[in-house]
């Protein structure tokens, strides 16, 4: 039988959702909760879901898709899909991917990535096959008991976030993490949409000052079942102390604020994601009872750009 690989519709919606939940299965709460976190992440500022979102079709079914974001600017892009388990090992991961390559180069990509949880040995030999190799790993860790109240070091402070806060929020994101490897700046928009999706709440958000100066912030999401039977979880999503106030415990101080908050919630099991080469920050995280369940390899292939195209953009 034909597969057709084509781009996103609005009226493929429906469709979709099955296909990234897993299928009808799904309960009525998971399926309310997935729609509508799909439905903002196609709405994000920087997205055009028509353009860069394609779908494997077969008689009319949908059985994958590949999702390409990226910044012509930078020439970096990350791809994201998923094959319905009942049409695997038929090739239509490959003609997604390279459908996905073939998109992003025109586009002048320099750079593609794609990550994967350690246990998707299926796409990581995929990858390979088309060219990428691991570059980076990330830990996923877990807390499931309590963390001391937190202590902030004389003279910081901590509030929430607040409404207008947003070009505030977005310079310390992109002091903080700068220097880090897979960085992306944020504007004032972004955090604008972060901000109003329904995993994340304001009061959810700490930032550190020093005197006027915010130096540090703290950002927790709350994920409520994304997948079926899938428990409502707290996330610590960004961390990030400015560099020149590193080393004098305000991470620390975030990192416990956040926790207690989501306990606060009633949420017992806390994640968080880090860079398996961030040594410092996984000794903070484990002498708080942090430990590792998962681990996200991030596989990388670079591009020669098509002639006449910079691959740094226009």
């Amino acid at each position: 039988m034909s597969i057709t690989i084509r781009n996103y519709q609005p009226e493929d919606f429906e469709a979709y959702v099955e296909l990234v939940i897993g299928g009808p299965t799904a309960g009525k709460s998971d399926k309310a909760a997935s729609t509508r976190w799909i439905k903002e992440q196609l709405a994000k500022p920087d997205r055009e879901p028509q353009r860069d979102l394609f779908l494997a079709e077969e008689e009319g079914m949908l059985v994958g898709y590949v999702n390409i974001l990226g910044s012509v600017e930078t020439g970096h892009f990350i791809l994201g899909g998923r094959v319905h388990p009942s049409h695997r090992r038929r090739g239509i991961g490959t003609m997604l991917l390279e459908k996905a390559m073939a998109y992003s180069q025109a586009l002048g990509a320099s750079v593609i990535q794609i990550p994967l949880l350690d246990e998707m040995t299926s796409g990581q030999r995929l990858a390979e096959k088309e060219g990428f190799s691991v570059v980076r790993t990330y830990w996923v860790m877990e807390l499931e008991g309590e963390v001391p109240k937190a202590r902030f070091p004389h003279p910081f402070r901590c509030h929430h976030f607040m409404p207008g806060d947003e070009e505030t929020l977005a310079d310390i994101h992109n002091r903080a993490f700068g220097d880090s490897w897979g960085f992306r700046p944020y504007s004032a928009a972004d955090v604008s949409y972060r901000v109003q999706i329904s995993c994340c709440r304001p009061e959810g958000i700490f930032l550190a000052t020093h005197g006027d100066a915010v130096v540090g912030y703290c950002w927790t999401r709350i994920e409520e079942g994304y997948a079926p039977q899938e428990a409502v979880s707290g996330t610590v999503w960004l961390l990030g102390v400015d560099s020149h106030y590193r080393r004098c415990g305000l991470g620390r101080a975030l990192l416990t604020t956040a926790v207690n908050y989501l306990r606060g919630l009633s949420i017992t099991t806390v994640s968080l994601t880090v860079d398996s080469r961030n040594h410092p920050a996984i000794a903070m995280y484990e002498g708080l009872g942090f430990t590792k369940t998962e681990a996200m390899l991030w596989c990388e292939k670079r591009l020669a750009p098509p002639p006449g195209i910079s691959p740094f953009g226009p």
